[in-house]
């Protein structure tokens, strides 16, 4: 046995063996970074949309307008649109929906757009009004749900 330098040496059939070797690699890196680079389109989410409200419950109009409609730089501002949002309101048997119309106003010198400002809600984006609420909740509702809660779960006397 040879334990030397020119024992370490290459032949050709050896050689040809790791060329081989490293072609596939190449090609197999080569494939990987193809597939990476054209990931698959994420399917679009989703996102939950609220259910309008039925068309037969009664409906109010509120217009809310802005107080001035002449702009800072002294043009009169040109209605662009409008805002609609409803909320469910209920009186004694009859559930009405509130219909709140914001018109949109903009002025076409100093591009400034304008809008009648939002009343606070109890709920954020909730489409119940102030009255409804009002009559859904006591604050003896906590306390009745856990009375309730607990006789679900207790167990029965014996």
């Amino acid at each position: 046995m040879k334990f030397a330098a020119s024992s370490e040496v290459f032949q050709g059939d050896q050689r040809s063996l790791l060329e081989d070797s490293v072609d596939e690699d190449l090609e197999a890196v080569q494939s990987e970074l193809q597939q990476l680079s054209t990931k698959p389109a994420s399917p679009e989410r989703q996102t939950p949309k609220r259910q309008a409200l039925p068309a037969e419950l009664p409906r109010r109009e509120f217009r809310h307008e802005p107080d001035n409609t002449q702009c800072a730089c002294g043009c009169q501002m040109k209605r662009i649109g409008e805002d609609v949002a409803e909320k469910l309101d209920y009186e004694p048997g009859v559930f009405t929906v509130e219909c709140h119309i914001r018109g949109k106003w903009a002025c076409a010198k100093c591009e400034r757009l304008m809008q009648a400002p939002v009343e606070a809600h109890v709920i954020d984006k909730g489409i119940l009004s102030l009255a409804c609420s009002r009559r859904s909740w006591s604050p003896s509702t906590p306390i009745i749900s856990r009375r309730i809660a607990r006789k679900a779960f207790m167990p029965a006397p014996a």
